[in-house]
């Protein structure tokens, strides 16, 4: 299905466009311009199938192995997990791509911009961390209630990654606005 989603998306547009738009489609184009289209469309094709594999197969192997209790519970803690960063967004994202992109010329300065805001998303992330790994219980049954208590213990394994995650973001813009795609592929 997801396989399925990724392929009809394009054969839906392109019919569309086909059957309601004026300009036809001529189909005398340049062997080497369709080349490296082909090309690209199939490196994109391989990386996003790829993407995909790498999201979905961890939850496909805990259903099958621990069952879909365990994949709930680790689904929501990581969910739980991920809310600082995505609360963090904003600097990991814009503020730093902003500050890459105006300052390509100067290597030095875009290095220690990253290690300046690698270290402040860090201090800005290590309450959430304290909180998730050493009270863990107790903030699920006030959030959630005594039903989810059960997922305390994949909790505290995931606050470690509170703390990584918004570095990795932060560095990922920083390899964006180099213009070093595949390096985050």
């Amino acid at each position: 299905s997801l396989l399925f989603r990724e392929i009809a998306g394009p054969i839906i547009l392109f019919i569309i466009s086909f059957k309601y738009f004026n300009k036809k489609i001529s189909f005398s184009y340049d062997k080497k311009e369709l080349k490296e289209m082909f090309l690209f469309v199939f490196k994109m094709l391989f990386s996003r199938g790829s993407e995909i594999i790498y999201l979905k197969a961890p939850s496909i192997i805990i259903s099958n192995i621990s069952g879909t209790t365990t994949l709930g519970l680790i689904s929501q803690m990581l969910y739980l997990a991920q809310l600082p960063a995505v609360a963090l967004g904003p600097i990991a994202n814009k503020v730093s791509y902003v500050f890459y992109s105006n300052n390509k010329n100067n290597e030095n300065l875009q290095n220690n911009g990253r290690n300046i805001i690698s270290i402040l998303l860090l201090i800005m992330t290590l309450p959430f961390f304290i909180i998730c790994y050493f009270y863990s219980y107790e903030l699920l049954n006030i959030l959630w209630g005594e039903k989810w208590v059960n997922g305390a213990n994949y909790l505290q394994q995931l606050s470690v990654f509170i703390l990584i995650y918004p570095i990795f973001m932060n560095f990922r813009t920083f390899l964006y606005s180099k213009l070093k795609n595949e390096l985050v592929t």
